[in-house]
């Protein structure tokens, strides 16, 4: 819910990586709930052709099959994403955050990877996108870059090394 830079960036990350292995990937996104960032960052990908694969929770029951699998990012509480429904239709569930572990957490997960070290997720994805030796395009990283300098207070809380590493990566 209320998807901030980190969130998508992170989130168009993924789903680059994913397509790269040539698999059917859908994110998650409310059509009528944006703020501005996410407004701009979305004109941005269309005005570079970038295409993402949008579903909302309006549309999305057709996408899902016996074996899909949802990953939620940047958050591990049921009541902070998008379509908490979704979660009950799957059997496979991962959950990638950066926040501090506290209640109303995702359950029946097949994979919980918190951790609260990490300025962002997009500082997360950086560090997968050079474990697989990937990139992504200029204007997903400048949305990346712009979620982990939301994230971090313009870079004066919760960095260390790795946060100005996958800064410099993606400037």
């Amino acid at each position: 819910k209320n998807i901030d830079l980190d969130g998508l960036g992170s989130a168009i990350c993924l789903y680059t990586i994913i397509k790269s292995f040539k698999k059917d990937c859908y994110v998650m996104l409310n059509e009528h709930e944006k703020n501005t960032s996410i407004v701009k960052a979305l004109a941005n990908l269309k005005e570079t052709n970038i295409t993402i694969d949008f579903v909302s929770h309006t549309n999305y029951a057709s996408y899902v099959a016996s074996d899909s699998m949802v990953i939620v990012l940047d958050t591990h509480k049921r009541n902070m994403v998008e379509c908490p429904t979704l979660l009950d239709r799957v059997n496979d569930i991962v959950v990638m955050d950066h926040h501090v572990k506290s209640g109303d957490t995702i359950d029946h997960t097949v994979l919980s990877y918190v951790q609260a070290n990490l300025s962002s997720m997009n500082e997360l994805m950086v560090g997968y996108l050079r474990y697989l030796n990937k990139e992504v395009d200029a204007t997903i990283a400048t949305i990346m870059l712009a979620g982990i300098e939301i994230d971090t207070n313009a870079f004066n809380i919760k960095t260390s090394i790795t946060t100005y590493e996958a800064a410099a990566i993606l400037a």
